[in-house]
């Protein structure tokens, strides 16, 4: 089976100038959040909207020097610069990444996160109690309190990874289960081990990043963990106190998680009202 985008740009805009009532289409960074949001659109009896994984657009090199982007495998700049290209045909959906620490200016159609990541739907109390029912061994005491303790944890591994992507880009990310430690229910993370690991024992480049981290933290109010967390460090961190460990069992975790939401409650959210907002039959 071919992997090869199946469309570009002129073909899109092209299909919805000679058929404007065409369905809405809203391209997503990943093949899970399009699962998902097909899920809530099937809740809600929505069938005048398609989502399509922007893997499915080719986007050539030019039109990235245009809007001043750089094409990567950073999928949430892909839905950027087609956004730009196509802002009166098609909408797009990204995470909100680092936009609570500093913003940025997008096109009009496209629709951010309520928080940091798609997976942060998944960080509250709700769904976790649903989770550990199939983990009731090691379920935490006090849900609240997990959340809390996990939060700081992941606040922390969020900060440096803002940092890197100001000081280090070309490095690579490096995953928090190395220096995460789940003993009987308590959570410890050494966070200066970690930083140190990142940084292959640089001392100079750890000095840098604890800087930048210190002048990041007093231009932020951590008011709410799912601003300022990322939701693979978040995958990560579930699948380490859950001890899951398979390969394939890990790979298909975020989507099992995602089948525990009640769609019932997203009527709080900015981003699944404005997806409503786009039906027709509303």
């Amino acid at each position: 089976m071919s992997t090869l985008p199946s469309k570009n740009i002129d073909e899109i805009k092209f299909a919805h100038e000679l058929e404007p009532l065409l369905a809405t289409e809203i391209y997503v960074e990943g093949s899970t959040d399009k699962e998902l949001i097909d899920s809530f659109l099937k809740f809600h009896g929505i069938n005048d909207i398609f989502i399509f994984n922007i893997d499915t657009v080719n986007i050539p090199d030019d039109i990235f020097t245009k809007h001043n982007s750089i094409k990567s495998n950073n999928k949430r700049n892909h839905i950027v610069v087609l956004c730009h290209e196509l802002n009166e045909y098609v909408f797009g959906i990204i995470d909100s990444d680092f936009d609570y620490i500093q913003s940025r200016k997008y096109p009009p159609s496209i629709i951010k996160t309520d928080h940091s990541a798609m997976e942060m739907y998944l960080f509250n109390e709700k769904t976790m109690e649903k989770l550990f029912r199939g983990y009731s061994s090691i379920r935490p005491d006090n849900l609240n309190h997990f959340l809390n303790e996990m939060g700081k944890i992941l606040h922390e591994v969020f900060l440096i990874r803002y940092t890197k992507e100001h000081l280090e880009k070309s490095i690579s990310h490096r995953k928090l289960e190395s220096e995460l430690s789940i003993k009987k229910k308590i959570i410890k993370f050494d966070r200066n081990t970690y930083l140190k690991h990142y940084l292959a024992s640089n001392t100079e480049k750890v000095k840098r990043f604890n800087t930048f981290i210190d002048d990041t933290r007093k231009k932020i109010t951590v008011d709410d963990f799912r601003n300022y967390v990322h939701g693979h460090d978040f995958i990560d961190f579930l699948q380490a106190y859950l001890d899951i460990k398979h390969k394939e069992t890990r790979e298909h975790f975020p989507k099992l998680l995602y089948a525990l939401l009640d769609f019932d409650d997203f009527n709080t959210y900015s981003l699944f009202v404005n997806i409503k907002n786009l039906s027709n039959k509303e």
